[in-house]
Parts: structure tokens; sequence; C-alpha cells
């Protein structure tokens, strides 16, 4: 009695590559003017009392949002309060921030991000402003679970700034 015999073929190949894809090697095709000042990197925001996410005469106003939910500041997704998240990337980066008492808070007190704190207080000296405070924050880059979608979003801070 003859056995039955089956053949496999072997297939291999590279799940990760160095390789630069084709469309990829034109450079910034589209995009050659576009700088850092040009982006936004999404973040997760947890909404506080003072958020102006709450107050309905303010234009950043987003419809139920309550304090203690967590919301997307692009797209003004509102989370609940908790959300699924895998971290992707970390790095800290040195907030350089106006004081709330001094007329700053939210963006009105930012003026900017730097990769050490000696940029950062470079940057105070050169903008010449009273009440300026470097803050380092650490950012981590996730992608977020909400219902059945994964998207991608910058998350910050992993503690208070203010």
């Amino acid at each position: 009695m003859a056995k039955n015999q089956v053949a496999v073929k072997e297939e291999s190949f590279e799940l990760v590559t160095n390789e630069i894809p084709d469309f990829l090697k034109q450079g910034n095709r589209g995009a050659e003017n576009v700088g850092t000042d040009d982006m936004i990197i999404p973040r997760i925001e947890l909404i506080q009392a003072l958020s102006p996410v709450r107050k309905k005469s303010d234009p950043a106003y987003i419809e139920g949002a309550e304090e203690g939910m967590l919301y997307n500041n692009v797209t003004r997704t509102l989370y609940g309060t908790e959300v699924t998240v895998v971290p992707v990337y970390y790095t800290k980066q040195f907030l350089v921030w106006k004081d709330r008492k001094a007329g700053g808070g939210g963006s009105n007190g930012f003026r900017g991000a730097f990769a050490s704190k000696e940029l950062a207080d470079r940057a105070i000296a050169e903008l010449a402003e009273e009440a300026l405070e470097v803050s380092d924050t650490a950012q981590h880059f996730v992608l977020v679970r909400n219902g059945e979608d994964w998207q991608d979003h910058g998350v910050t801070p992993a503690r208070e700034r203010d």
C-alpha cells in the first residue's frame, strides 16, 4: 500500500529590514517646507477644574467634558476616565512655562520645549521675561485603544507640570 506524502514548500522572508523604501528615498516631497512649528503632536490630557474645555464661553469648549475625563487635544475626542495604552517611545523634555499667577497657564504660559535643562535655561535668558520656570517632563508616545480602534498619540505629562 502506498503512503501519501505531503510536499511542504518553505519560504523565508525578512520581517525587519534596514533598506529604505523607494518612496522615502526621494526626500520630503510635498512637505519640504514643513517644520516642527507646523505640526501638533496629539496628547491625551486630563480635564481639570480650570481646563478651558469645560467652560462653555471658551472656544476650546468640548460638549460633555467633565473634570477627571481624558481627551485628545487635537481630535478633541473624549475618552472618559480610563484608556488602554501600549508604550511605544519615551523621551524627556524640559518645558519652559510662565507662572500662572504672572499671566501664564495653559497655552498662554507655554514658551517652548527643549532637549536639556541648559537649553531651556538659555531660552529663559533670551526671552527676558519674568516668572518663567523650567519643568522636566516625561513624554510617553503610545498607541491608544479606544473601543476596537488603535490610534497613535503622544501622552504627557508623566507627572504634574503646574
